[in-house]
């Protein structure tokens, strides 16, 4: 029977600091920190909007409404879901009668006007806001999430020079496939499960695989 490594975490990676990175690309000083670190949040948020939820943790306030009135089930943009630190209706805070399921980013709403009933029942459709925490903490996040973006960045750093303004998509990629997922570089569209319309990013083809199980999906009966 085999040994677990003591230091190897399958399932938990820590994200690098500034100064981890600058290491990895070799830079010392700290005149290029500004670009290393807008270069970061622009390859994270096209990710994230790639995902269509976000990833990096972070606090949010957001306004949402639920899918479907009759069982109050409200889905949220960041995720994991770490704390749900207040929700308003219509600018009255509840103090309870919810329940998180952090891992698929609902907040399940369990009483109130309109929230296990049809829509007519109230005058209008309530105005929810809900503060909370989500995303991957900085000190764990699932490895094969964690490469996709920093091999993304690590390639988007040296093809713009740091500058990513100026970046330009390279090569001259004409179909590629892994693990069921099967793009075609004409109209750079990709088909992913039953949707084919998709459009990945060039940038992000070499990582579409890894980000796949990270994409947005609305699972019900949880």
């Amino acid at each position: 029977m085999s040994t677990p490594v003591p230091w190897l975490n399958l399932d938990c990676a820590p994200f690098p600091t500034l100064d981890a990175i600058k290491a990895q690309l070799g830079i010392t000083g700290t005149d290029q920190d500004v670009a290393i670190t807008n270069t970061l949040s622009a390859t994270v948020a096209k990710i994230e909007s790639y995902l269509g939820r976000g990833i990096y943790g972070r606090q949010r306030t957001q306004r949402v409404e639920p899918i479907d009135t009759r069982d109050g089930k409200l889905f949220l943009y960041l995720f994991p879901i770490t704390e749900v630190t207040s929700i308003t209706v219509d600018g009255s805070p509840i103090g309870a009668g919810w329940r998180v399921f952090g891992d698929q980013g609902i907040v399940e709403l369990r009483n109130g006007c309109c929230w296990h009933g049809p829509r007519g029942c109230c005058a209008h459709d309530s105005i929810i806001e809900i503060s909370f925490t989500g995303g991957y903490p900085g000190d764990c996040w699932p490895p094969a999430l964690l490469d996709a973006v920093l091999s993304t960045f690590y390639r988007r750093w040296n093809a713009s020079a740091g500058d990513i303004a100026n970046e330009v998509a390279t090569g001259a990629v004409k179909s590629w496939s892994a693990d069921g997922l099967a793009v075609t570089m004409g109209d750079v569209s990709a088909g992913l499960g039953s949707i084919s319309s998709d459009t990945i990013p060039p940038d992000l083809i070499p990582v579409a695989a890894q980000l796949d199980p990270y994409r947005l999906r609305f699972v019900r009966g949880v």
